[in-house]
């Protein structure tokens, strides 16, 4: 579930469907925590993305996003 949903943000959606997928994605972080690991350099991508969308509650989940990212970062 996690592949489709990261590749899909990046399509041309409306500001509600990014956001709603963003929250999905931090969700899905929350509950998979370690497990997600081999994941990270996918959402690092996606989530940095969304930064640069026009909408500003997309930026905002992006950023809510990457702060949950962190903690499974290596790096």
């Amino acid at each position: 579930m996690t592949g489709p949903l990261l590749r899909i943000v990046g399509d041309r959606n409306p500001a509600n469907v990014k956001i709603a997928i963003l929250k999905t994605l931090g969700l899905i972080l929350v509950k998979g925590g370690p497990a997600l690991r081999a994941f990270v350099p996918q959402f690092q991508t996606t989530f940095v993305k969304a930064l640069a969308d026009p909408s500003r509650q997309v930026r905002v989940e992006a950023i809510h996003a990457l702060g949950l990212l962190m903690p499974l970062s290596t790096r």
